[in-house]
């Protein structure tokens, strides 16, 4: 029914989109493109331009008036813009064509890294706040961590259930970015001499340049987290509550307790442990089961 009525509306639009009044008055001007795929290859374009001005490169003063964008600065996308033009097609490749060749191995990397900035920024900033809103809750609804769950109500158990679960995807999601950011990192100094063991010893060999690896891993550190750390995160969150309320009177704490408060994030930074667990669990139940490996 939605469809319908937005379907409606989308030709009632277009039926007027001639008169001068409805144009202006839906902000549609001569710069308006209504093709998506021209406004992201153009965003590509400006994207490409803007971080080889911030890496100070020089330019060829041959070059200075073809990599300015002349009349495509001021294109923009609107839903009943018009259709660009096959000269404006043949620019945007004319200006894409000489931004590129600026581009070494190297810049290649580094754009690829500065266009995955999320991952090293406001990804890991919002699972930080989850993690504070999950203490949070447990700061100012204590009870369902301090009381036994057969004294409480369901409605009474619900902040436990929200804390815990997000406590455990922070974590989770956390340590992947923890991960990336290393692996990041080491990648750097592998390419300013660091041999490669020295640079990521002991962590995954991941693409980082390849967004859907990316991707990939992220959700793979937090599935891990979620579903084999779960059990431990409820502890890992009372450890962390306890010692707010009374660390000052109890600095002291066991080597198993800061190992139950890490595991939620040692399960999303590192798979290889994962695996290595997951490896050992297998190998127990076959040989529970007296299950051979052997073909």
């Amino acid at each position: 029914m939605f469809t319908l009525i937005n379907s409606l509306l989308d030709s009632a639009v277009r039926s007027t989109i001639s008169l001068p009044v409805v144009r202006s008055a839906i902000g549609v001007g001569a710069s308006s493109i209504e093709d998506e795929d021209f406004v992201e290859q153009l965003e590509e374009v400006r994207r490409l331009k803007k971080f080889l001005v911030s890496q100070k490169i020089r330019f060829a003063d041959s070059d200075i008036k073809n990599i300015d964008l002349g009349p495509l600065n001021n294109l923009k996308y609107h839903r009943y813009g018009r259709s660009p033009e096959q000269s404006e097609w043949q620019l945007l490749d004319e200006k894409m064509s000489v931004l590129a060749t600026y581009l070494d191995d190297d810049l290649r990397r580094k754009i690829r890294i500065w266009e995955l900035g999320r991952y090293f920024g406001g990804m890991p900033l919002g699972f930080l706040i989850c993690a504070i809103v999950a203490v949070g809750i447990g700061f100012f609804f204590p009870a369902p961590f301090t009381t036994p769950a057969d004294k409480l109500s369901l409605l009474e158990k619900s902040p436990l259930f929200i804390s815990v679960v997000l406590w455990s995807i922070a974590l989770g999601g956390l340590g992947a970015c923890a991960f990336l950011t290393t692996t990041l990192l080491g990648s750097s100094k592998s390419q300013s001499g660091t041999t490669k063991s020295e640079a990521v010893a002991g962590v995954e060999d991941v693409d980082i340049t390849d967004t859907s690896l990316v991707n990939a891993r992220l959700v793979v550190g937090i599935l891990f987290a979620f579903i084999l750390g779960f059990p431990f995160s409820s502890a890992s969150l009372r450890f962390v509550l306890d010692k707010m309320f009374e660390g000052y009177l109890h600095m002291e704490f066991k080597s198993t307790d800061l190992a139950m408060m890490i595991i939620p994030f040692l399960m999303g930074f590192s798979t290889s442990i994962v695996l290595l667990i997951l490896e050992r669990i297998v190998t127990s139940v076959k040989s529970l089961f007296g299950i051979s490996g052997a073909k």
